[in-house]
Order: structure tokens, then sequence, then C-alpha cells
């Protein structure tokens, strides 16, 4: 062992107790803590405080709880070794720790309370239960409680201790031991430079790699290697490889993918060396030798170390004849054929590595698989650039990155979007159901339960034409909805023989006519959705229709559709633009002149969400009252003569109505086009409806009409059009109104709508520093609140909902959009991007603009219209990852600010006749100039044009 590479890295201490469970966590290969009083996810976490916020713990005496967890949690990390121990001085195992925390809401190692867990790789020195651990006799002591950490100033010691107790203990194990524990601080060492994790689901790109030994002196070693390295593997392997593959359902899109390749080739090593290639990973190198000789180099394109044990067992017994090669790898193309004696590979790689000793040169010469020592290989300009040095005729090439199927795609837009499996929804018999529930495994077309499970009596009775859901655990993303069956035969398994046994314990085929895949979805994104609680034990439960379409329509619904018409519609932009507005919770208002098609656009994008049918034009004039938008009462006539009067409900309460029901009808809402709403006296005619146009009232207020009420779900909306020539004749927009809506301008075909330069015709000396010196850490305090109210606006809340959560009814339209996971990774990539703005943070460029616009006592924004122009620009993230640039925020203060200085046009105007102009013209030319040099040049232009039109919608 080399101290120095020890040298001040962590040793974790844990007690495992002495209830037994020991042997469980070292062929799980995990380290586990949780008490009673913890149940819930720690992800999010950053020290005890946290932990006893969370859970409530309080400060107690003794070795606080929280501080164990927190520990846990924030302390650990991969590559970091790991003591456990039982009471003050025995040590039962010594691992590495191989993965971050992980969260399981029911344990399925350990006790109930085991919720958190990380993998680690064991040494066990209880081997196999033959001793209770290594007595350290004083010359260690740890503490009694839970959890610590020493520093490898006493690792020498522990080291020393173990192998020296062992040889005593345990005949014959010495060598064992010091041979293991090697292993474990080569893969400390090997972790700690950063080589990717056997956990890790999607691979990382490929940076640091490195370079093995594979080894053997077999006849059937040498025919093997010749078959599945020398040679690419025949079409019969491979659909032996793929049959087993296909069979089980923890198979992922991309093994498959790379399987159906040309000129595959795959490698497995026995599982006596599993430490040894824990870290070879994708981009790796492996030499290839046959007894003495180094036959080939061959470079990893994709492992396979991902797949469930089991699984990887069958896919050894295809290639080997027997389950013993756990660690299999495929590479493509053809390999480097070396063909040269070790020691001559050995003595090049010596000389190239400025000279190092056999010792040093590779980590272990115990097994038939070793790694080339990573110090070395990192110091020396890393492994591509050494071996293309030792064997001059090798051409190094770069291997593919992953094709993985991933939650939040780069684009929503795909060429031809999915379109899910055609499935009818059955009215009774849609059920969601645990893959993989027990000690037996399912296999791709067969769904094995138990009768004792819940619900398993509600499938035994299903429909024939019954559909299953069918929900699998993944280690990074949790549990995921991956695929559909259709319910065929159930019949028993080994039926008891008397009526006497217990038919609790009986078990059932379910035979599947037809399993679709799907992409995934995950469960905790639907879980707010689905109308019952769907547990993670074993269990299946049955669900509604409207659950089991929401699942179906998930990757294929309404929002694919809506994404691949706007991307293919003759004026995108504005689609796309107008979209985003919708999904940001605003009713439109489309202006411009006659004839440019602004009806014509509002249909088509109402059709493009709701549907033919979901769309309710109506044309608004100057003679509009509450009575026709909200309804009253109304003579009865002669066809209701038991009542003299009647409630009728009007324009906004007969849309509201038809909304709910296409809600629950079809899952989609529908819209209301008011056609010329500025004809109309709005205040007049909407009066305090006006306030359930805000969404953040309509959950707590209804329309209200004669002795009736209507509600508006969260996800309809007003289309409005106004004809910007007709703005002398018609009535003003007060501010009530623009708050509600967001603004689109719709131009003539012939219109030339290029962007023109405003900075020659506002003379000012303003710079965007004038702006950014405004904020400060009050400035900073609103700007979080601003993001923070952004998010909440976007995220589903039953809560929030008009209709108590029997109505899916997001703000977002859409529920894929509305889960808090995908909206955090919106806020996320926001923050973390780049943009050509002035200001770090897109926040802070609206705070900015409009702490600058209230310190010239131009126009005070509250915090409300930022916040409208910050969801604007989430939303757009939401709709189109990666694609948000300072355009979609110029785009978001054009919309929602511009129209704010409405008011500011008119106090202009009055200057003017004043003659006192010159204080308040100077201000608001400033103001665009500022608007230019923050990085909003639509807006200035926007701002530049109102001034000399003398309106905000010109």
């Amino acid at each position: 062992m080399d101290d120095d590479l020890f040298d001040g890295a962590p040793i974790h201490v844990f007690s495992i107790g002495d209830d037994g469970r020991w042997p469980e966590l070292v062929e799980a290969g995990q380290i586990r803590v949780g008490y009673p009083e913890t149940d819930g996810d720690l992800s999010t976490i950053s020290g005890k405080r946290d932990v006893e916020d969370q859970f409530d713990l309080g400060r107690k005496p003794g070795w606080p709880k929280s501080k164990i967890l927190a520990k846990f949690v924030t302390d650990l990390s991969e590559g970091d070794l790991l003591i456990a121990k039982q009471g003050k001085s025995t040590i039962r195992g010594i691992g590495i720790v191989r993965s971050d925390y992980h969260f399981e809401a029911t344990p399925t190692v350990g006790d109930s309370s085991d919720q958190h867990y990380r993998y680690v790789g064991w040494l066990d020195l209880t081997f196999d239960g033959q001793i209770d651990g290594i007595e350290t006799d004083g010359v260690v002591n740890f503490m009694r409680g839970a959890a610590r950490k020493e520093h490898t100033d006493s690792y020498t010691e522990i080291r020393s201790l173990i192998l020296d107790e062992t040889t005593n203990a345990v005949e014959n194990y010495g060598v064992h031991v010091e041979s293991a524990l090697e292993v474990i601080e080569e893969e400390a060492t090997a972790r700690s430079l950063g080589f990717a994790s056997d956990d890790s689901v999607e691979p990382e790109p490929v940076s640091a790699v490195n370079i093995y030994r594979n080894r053997g002196n077999a006849d059937d070693f040498a025919e093997k290697i010749e078959q599945t390295v020398g040679a690419s593997i025949d079409e019969e392997l491979a659909q032996k490889l793929r049959k087993v593959l296909e069979e089980h359902p923890a198979t992922d899109i991309e093994t498959l993918t790379m399987l159906a390749g040309d000129d595959v080739r795959i490698f497995g090593v026995s599982s006596n060396n599993g430490p040894e290639y824990a870290t070879l990973q994708r981009g790796d190198y492996v030499l290839h030798q046959v007894d003495s000789t180094v036959r080939y180099l061959q470079k990893v394109t994709y492992s396979l170390n991902h797949l469930p044990n089991h699984l990887r067992e069958e896919l050894s017994e295809v290639l080997y004849d027997t389950h013993e090669y756990h660690g299999i790898w495929i590479a493509t193309g053809d390999p480097f054929t070396v063909a040269e004696e070790w020691s001559s590979v050995e003595g090049k790689f010596q000389a190239e590595l400025d000279g190092s000793d056999n010792e040093n040169l590779l980590l272990s010469r115990m097994g038939y698989f070793d790694q080339f020592n990573p110090h070395l290989i990192e110091s020396d300009g890393g492994a591509s650039e050494i071996l293309t040095s030792l064997f001059t005729e090798y051409n190094d090439f770069d291997i593919p990155e992953p094709v993985l199927m991933r939650d939040y795609p780069q684009s929503q837009v795909a060429d031809e979007p999915w379109t899910g499996p055609d499935v009818e929804t059955p009215r009774d018999g849609c059920f969601i159901a645990i893959k993989d529930a027990g000690s037996y495994k399912d296999s791709k077309d067969i769904y094995h339960f138990k009768a004792g499970i819940p619900g398993s009596r509600q499938l035994r009775n299903a429909e024939e034409n019954g559909v299953v859901a069918l929900l699998q655990e993944h280690d990074e993303h949790g549990w995921q909805v991956d695929s559909i069956g259709m319910v065929g035969d159930i019949e028993p398994v080994n039926p008891p023989d008397t009526e006497s046994e217990n038919v609790d314990n009986q078990h059932y085929y379910l035979h599947f006519e037809e399993v679709y895949s799907i992409p995934p979805i995950r469960l905790d994104d639907l879980k707010p959705y689905l109308s019952k609680e769907v547990l993670t034990g074993a269990g299946i439960f049955k669900v509604t229709p409207q659950d089991l379409d929401l699942i179906l329509s998930w990757h294929s619904g309404t929002l694919e559709i809506a994404l691949s018409e706007v991307d293919s519609a003759r004026r995108p932009d504005l689609y796309k633009q107008s979209l985003v507005h919708l999904v940001a919770g605003r009713n439109l208002a489309f202006y411009g002149p006659p004839g440019t098609g602004k009806t014509f656009t509002a249909r088509e994008l109402s059709k493009m969400i709701c549907g033919e049918d979901g769309v309710h034009l109506e044309t608004a004039h100057s003679e509009w009252t509450n009575h026709e938008i909200a309804g009253g009462w109304q003579p009865a006539g002669s066809t209701d003569s038991d009542k003299e009067w009647i409630a009728v409900p009007g324009v906004l309460s007969r849309a509201g109505a038809a909304a709910e029901s296409s809600l629950r009808d079809d899952g989609q809402p529908s819209w209301l086009i008011i056609d010329e709403l500025n004809r109309a006296n709005l205040d007049q005619a909407f009066g305090e409806v006006f306030t359930l146009l805000d969404l953040d009232y309509r959950a707590n207020r209804e329309i209200e009409y004669g002795n009736d009420s209507q509600q508006l779900p969260l996800s309809f909306r007003i289309l409005a059009t106004m004809n910007t020539h007709d703005l002398a004749q018609l009535f003003s927009l007060g501010y009530a109104f623009r708050r509600r809506f967001a603004f689109v301008r719709v131009s003539s075909l012939t219109a030339d709508t290029s962007p023109s330069d405003c900075s020659i015709s506002t003379p000012s000396n303003t710079t965007a520093s004038d702006a950014i010196d405004l904020l400060n850490e009050n400035t900073t305090d609103t700007a979080d609140l601003i993001v923070e109210a952004a998010m909440e606006r976007l995220m589903y809340d039953e809560s929030d909902s008009p209709f108590n959560g029997n109505v899916i009814d997001p703000v977002t339209i859409f529920p894929q959009l509305a889960t808090p996971r995908r909206v955090q990774l919106a806020q996320e990539s926001l923050t973390e991007r780049e943009f050509d703005l002035e200001t770090e943070y897109v926040v802070e460029t609206l705070v900015a603009f409009a702490r600058y616009t209230d310190e010239r006592d131009l126009l005070e924004l509250g915090h409300a219209v930022l916040m409208d122009a910050l969801t604007y620009v989430l939303a757009h993230e939401l709709l189109f990852p990666g694609e948000t640039t300072a355009e979609t925020v110029d785009e978001a203060t054009q919309a929602y600010i511009v129209p704010q200085f409405e008011h500011v046009l008119s106090e202009l105007r009055r200057a003017e006749t004043l003659g006192d102009e010159d204080a308040i013209v100077q201000a608001y030319d400033d103001v665009v100039t500022v608007a230019d040099e923050l990085g909003l040049p639509g807006t200035a232009r926007a701002l530049y044009s109102a001034k000399e039109a003398g309106s905000i919608l010109e």
C-alpha cells in the first residue's frame, strides 16, 4: 500500500447493530441507516438542522439522529473508505463507497425504517459468519455512537490489525484479505480520480480513461477471445443475447440498440475479479492476453454492468456456458492486433511511464483482470496518448455518445412524434402493477403475482380487454411506468390440491396478449394526477380510465400534437410565442390592422390544443353588460310556467361550463374567442368577473349569476382580437385588462417586420450600469421572490384547482409540464445558461429595468408584472428546452411590461399640451436606451414606436 495515496482521506465508521442483518447488507452491497421518525427523502438537506426541521426531531440527548443522517447524506463521497462496526471494538467489514445517497420509501433491504442507503463494495470480515469480526482489543477504539469519521492517520493501524487478526482467526485467509484490501484501496484511488461508478445508469461523457489487462491461459479462454473479440459475434449468438434481454423488463433501449448494430464484439470478466473491473467504463482500453501473448487492444464502447446481476448471469451462460462472467462490455469495430509478448509490452509501458517498476505498473497481479496504475497513466498524458505512442500503427477513435431515453429531452419537437400504442381504454379494467414484485422475476409477456397481494382479485376478475400499466424501479430515476400490457389469459401456477390449502399463497401467471414499451414516465410525476395513491411495495392498483388515458397520452397527447403543428404552421414564430403565453397562464390579445389573420390565428391555435369542438366564438359590441358576460335572471317564458324568472348563464359562464365538461370527458379544455374585444366597454361588461381572468383567484371564486354559479378551470383561456385601426372609436384598455392579457402583434404578411435601429433616435448618455447599479440586497430578495412565485405558478397543486383534484386541470394546460421536477430542471437550466444580457441572471435584467423606470419617476412596475414576464421565460424553457435565449426575455418584456407604459404616453401628451415635456421626454428616452443597453432591443423599439405613434398598440 502506498501510504501517500491515503493521507487525509476520510474513513467513515457506522454501527450496523446486532440484528442479524449484516449478511443481507453484504449480499446487497449496501450500507443503510434510518429511524421510525425519519420517513422521507433527504436528498435536499445540507446539514443536521435541515433534518431536524424536516422531521421535527428537535435536539435530543446523546448522539443525535439528525447528525447521523446528515453525515450519511452529506459527508460521504464516492471512493471514501467505510468501516462497519459492532459495539465499541468489533469490525465486521470494510468497504468502498460506490454511489451517491439513495432513498427507498419501502426498503427491500434491512428493516422498515432503513430507507436511506448507499452502495458499498464490502470485504466481509466475518467470513460468512465463521467469526464475529475483527476485535481491535484497544488498538483502535470506536465511539459507541452510530456514526463518526476517522482519518487515515489510523488507517495503517486498522489495516495491520485486520491482517494480523485474520491470519490468527481464520486459516489460510490472510493472503486473501490482503489482496482484497489492495483491491479496495485501488478502487478508492481510481474513484478519487473521478472514474464513473457502475451505478450510473447514464454514463458520463468520456474524459478520464484508463487501461486494463484481461488475461487467461486455458484453451476455452483463447477460443472465446477469438470468437467475441477477434471476430464480430454472429447473428445466431446476437439473437440469443437479444432474446434474453428482451424477456427481461430491466433491459434499456440502448442495450438493445447496441446489440442490433454491425460489427459488434462482446467480452466478459469473471465475477472473481469484480472489484478490479469496478471502474471499467465506456471509452476505456483493454489489452487481451492469452498465455504470455497480448493479442488485441480494444476500446470499450458500452458497459452492461448497470443491468441486474441475474440478467448478466444469463448473458454469461449464452456467451461462455457458465454464469461466472458478471462483467460484460460491448465494443464496435475491429480491435487492434498487437500479437506481442507481454514482457515486451510491459517493457514499453515502463519506458513510456518514466521508468516505472513492475510493482507500480499494475495495481494488482493476483487475478486475471488488472488495472494499470491510474496515477501513472494520468501523469503521462492519458491513455490515448500513451497507446498511440507505444503502438504506432494504432489509430484511436472517438466512441459515440449514448442515445438515451430521457425525461427532459433537448427538444420536445421531433420530426415524427411518438404516437403511442394503439390501446382502447376499457370502461372497467384499468390497472397499475409493480413489475418484479417479489422473489420471482417477470418476463416481457408474463406478469407473475400472488393471490394475497392487494388488487389481485380485481385483476383476476378483469375484463378481457383490461389494460395494465407496468411500473419498474430504476436506480437513477426511481419508479417509472415503462410499458403497457393488454390482459390475456390468467392461469394459476401449481393450483392447490384441496380447498383447505391457503388460497392467499396461490400464484398466478397473467399472459399479456400484447406488451408495448413506452418512453418512461416517473411515478413521482404522475402521482399528483392519479385518482388514488400508488405505493411501490408489491401490489396491483385498480385505477380509473382517466388515469390510464393520462399515462397513454403522456408522451403522445395534445402537447406533442400542438408542438408538431406549431412547428409546421405558416407563421411558426407567432404560434410558438402565443403557445408559451398560454402555458404561462395568460389570456391572449392578438392585435393589428384589419385582415392580418388575428381571428384565424386564435381559432387555429385553439384547435391545436382543444380540438375542433373546443372553440367557442363570440363578437364583442358596445352594448355588452355584465348580464351578457356573467349571466343573470331572465323571464322564464312559456316553456317553464312554474317559474317567472330563471338564472341564465352569460358568455363567460357558458364557456367555463363547456371547459369543465371537456376536461372531465376528454382531458383537455375548451376556450373562448372574443372577436373585436375593444369595441366593448370592458369595465361595464366584465365588472367583478375581471378578477376571475386572473388564475390566482379561480380556486376560491365563482362567476355568480342569478341563484347559480360557475367556476373557471385553471386551463381555461380567452383569446381576444383587437383591430388597432379603430382605436379612436374604441373604449380604452384599463390597467386591470392589461394585467390579465398578453399582447401579441399580428402583422400583415406583406409588412416589413425586420427590426430597425432605434438608438439614433433616442440621444442619451444612459448605459446599462445606470440600471444595474440600482440592484442591491433588497432587490436580490425581491428577485428571489419573483423566481419562487414564477415556479409556483407553473407547478401543479391540486389544492389550487377549482375542482379539488377531481379534474386534472394544471395552469400549464399540459400535465407533463407542471411537475415540480420538470419546473425545477427548467429553472436550473436558465440559471446555468449564459444569456446575451448585461446581468448574470434573467430575473436581474427584469428587476434592473423596473428599478430604473421607478428611479426616473416614470413608472412603478409592480413585482407581479415582473413575475408574469419571468413565468413566460420559464414556460418557454419547459416547452422548448435549451432554446430559450435573450430574445425570449425580450419577448416577455414586450408582452407584459411595455403595455404598462400606456398611461405614461398619456402623461407625455398632457405635458406636451402644457409645454412642460422636456423632463418626462428625457426620462422616457433614457428608459428606451437602458432597455437597449440591457440587451432588450425589441423592448426599446416597441417603446420608441409607441412614443412616436402615441399608443402602445399602434
